[in-house]
């Protein structure tokens, strides 16, 4: 009888167990990495403030005040 049993793979932040077919994320807090399903990533991405997720896509976050612009 051949009992090997496969690895469950989990979602890190709400422990669902993923099916071969369906996607996970990784996402990166220091210097763990870890994978996630689809609705805590999308949750995880909510928690990021306007400031991160502009550093994401590369973005930079300034004031016309810092570009010299005069007052409006």
């Amino acid at each position: 009888m051949n009992r090997t049993r496969r690895k469950l793979v989990r979602c890190e932040e709400c422990g669902a167990v993923f099916e071969p077919w369906q996607e996970m994320y990784s996402w990166t807090e220091g210097y763990r990495s870890v994978f996630v399903c689809s609705d805590c990533f999308d949750a995880l991405f909510d928690e990021l403030t306007r400031p991160e997720r502009a550093a994401l896509i590369g973005s930079e976050v300034l004031t016309p005040e810092a570009l010299g612009l005069p007052p409006s």
